[in-house]
């Protein structure tokens, strides 16, 4: 009786470290994809900084 006990007490386990796996890589994966979001920078372009006076003058 006590054999059935811890293998049904040993299924239980399994299925909760598989859950806490699975939770662990979803919040990984959102993690790595917050930083990338914040880390992104925009492509900076070269400005002719003097055409741009030229055009707010007229």
């Amino acid at each position: 009786m006590q054999s059935f006990l811890r293998k049904e007490k040993n299924i239980m386990g399994v299925s909760q470290l598989k859950r806490k796996a699975r939770k662990n890589h979803v919040k990984s994966t959102q993690r790595t994809q917050a930083i990338k979001l914040l880390t992104k920078t925009p492509v900076l372009k070269n400005v002719d900084v003097e055409e741009l006076k030229k055009g707010f003058k007229k």
